[in-house]
């Protein structure tokens, strides 16, 4: 065992490298695997802030306006499109936005847990209607007048995470931050393997660690935490870095 990538096919960007090429956004997501149980996922930075090594990073935050999205055209087995009703409380919704995040039937019993992959969607104010495009086509009718749910893709505008969503993993070099007339950074999170990440309290090796909200790791509280890794070291001091063994992958 040594420091070798298993999978070498894949987008050309070294481990700790960043760049704004958009070809690399048909790899967002795409895995990287080492020998040594490392493993790492392609993201691609949000224009909010820069982003740092040490520090989790989650997907765009769900919000209530993500809910009970009303069905403005019933969708056909076989159609690979569906427009919905962008609720008025939304913000407004950019072209493809949404691409790769997914949309689900969610209200109504004959369609209910019909999901599909977006691949595109078009620009919509909040209140208008957005058509969704899938990657597959729908094997069942969605009805006029149901509604259904969508999650914001996981590995496009990242942010530093505060436990707002799930947590995707951890940069592992600095990441500068995009700028949409100039362009976005695509980069490299650690998601599972040793990696070395700021504690928000004291830890011991083999505690169970969650989210600290604030991009640090934190021991594990209460009963149904979400556990994105274990304690390597002795000791870490609240505000250092110590080592943990993701296991967000």
């Amino acid at each position: 065992m040594g420091n070798k990538v298993i999978n070498k096919v894949g987008p050309k960007l070294g481990l700790y490298e960043i760049d704004t090429d958009e070809q690399l956004s048909a790899s967002i997501g795409f895995l990287r695997e080492m020998d040594d149980g490392r493993m790492f996922r392609l993201c691609r930075n949000s224009v909010a802030a820069a982003l740092a090594p040490g520090l989790l990073v989650q997907a765009k935050a769900d919000t209530a306006y993500s809910e009970e999205l009303v069905v403005a055209v019933a969708g056909a087995v076989g159609d690979t499109t569906l427009s919905v009703t962008v609720t008025s409380g939304h913000e407004d919704l950019s072209e493809n936005e949404l691409r790769d995040g997914y949309f689900a039937a969610s209200g109504t019993a004959g369609e209910l847990g019909h999901g599909r992959k977006i691949k595109g969607n078009t620009a919509a104010v909040a209140g208008a209607i957005t058509i969704l495009t899938f990657y597959d086509a729908l094997t069942d009718v969605i009805t006029i007048s149901s509604y259904g749910a969508w999650i914001f893709p996981i590995y496009t505008d990242v942010v530093v995470d505060a436990g707002s969503a799930k947590a995707i993993g951890c940069p592992i070099c600095d990441v500068t931050i995009s700028v949409a007339a100039t362009g976005y950074y695509y980069f490299w999170a650690q998601v599972a393997g040793p990696c070395p990440i700021i504690s928000g309290g004291a830890l011991v090796a083999g505690d169970n660690v969650m989210s600290g909200g604030d991009g640090s790791v934190i021991a594990t509280t209460g009963t149904t935490p979400e556990t994105v890794g274990v304690a390597m070291q002795a000791v870490t001091a609240s505000g250092d870095v110590g080592w943990i063994w993701l296991n967000i992958e």
